[in-house]
């Protein structure tokens, strides 16, 4: 699994990424008890991607296709599929035909986030693909705020209103609200990371397969551009 997670803003959208893959194996004992054994395989892969058309593209879930990692896959996906032309709003359906002939049981979702320009003004888009269940939602973004897939456990209890047991009554423990429309593009980068980061940073205390980590990636889409704010490159280790 992954963490991905989409924050947008009037100025931009932030899309982010961890670049952890594992691998979960489940052992069956003698007892009939089943022992979920998971491996850390790699913290190199990519899970974010820019399009030649400025569309930003994010996925979670299964990291492989016949044993190859799933990121050769949306590489030639973006090569020979999408250019600089396509409009993100045909996107969506494009990424479940291809991945339905390439890999019909595959167990991912994409966000598919950018622009799209109509007549004199530019438009945000935000779109989150199920491959498996071959459909995808248009995400309404009349008001700014974040969507998040994958391992959405840690951050979601951060945000959601939780009690606590006192006897037999519960107390509501204070929940403090996310200002999520004065968000500047730079509180937007900022809270990527910190939904990944923190993720990551728990789920190492957890007695829980550890399925977010490694480097996080970040990259910025405006109107007419796209940046990316983190990204770890190839390389060779130096000694």
């Amino acid at each position: 699994m992954s963490l991905i997670i989409c924050v947008h803003v009037h100025e931009g959208i932030v899309l982010a990424s961890d670049s952890r893959s594992t691998y979960n194996n489940n052992i069956k004992m003698e007892n009939k008890e089943i022992v979920h054994i998971g491996t850390n395989i790699t913290d190199t892969t990519n899970k974010t991607f820019l399009c030649p058309n400025k569309v930003g593209l994010a996925i979670c879930g299964d990291s492989s296709i016949n044993g190859r990692p799933i990121a050769g896959f949306i590489e030639e996906f973006l090569l020979n599929k999408v250019t600089k032309d396509t409009p993100i709003d045909e996107m969506p359906e494009m990424i479940i035909e291809y991945f339905d002939a390439v890999a019909p049981k595959l167990r991912s979702v994409f966000f598919v986030v950018g622009y799209q320009k109509n007549k004199d003004h530019y438009e945000q888009r935000l779109y989150d693909v199920n491959t498996f269940e071959r459909k995808y939602r248009k995400f309404d973004n009349v008001n700014q705020g974040a969507i998040w897939q994958g391992e959405m456990d840690i951050l979601t209890k951060l945000l959601t209103k939780t009690f606590a047991k006192n006897g037999n009554q519960l107390m509501e423990i204070p929940q403090f609200d996310i200002a999520w429309n004065l968000f500047n593009l730079q509180d937007a980068i900022n809270f990527a990371e910190f939904a990944i980061k923190t993720t990551a940073d728990t789920m190492s205390f957890q007695n829980r397969l550890k399925t977010v980590g490694g480097p996080i990636d970040i990259l910025v889409i405006k109107p007419e551009e796209a940046i990316w704010i983190k990204k770890k490159n190839l390389h060779a280790n130096e000694k």
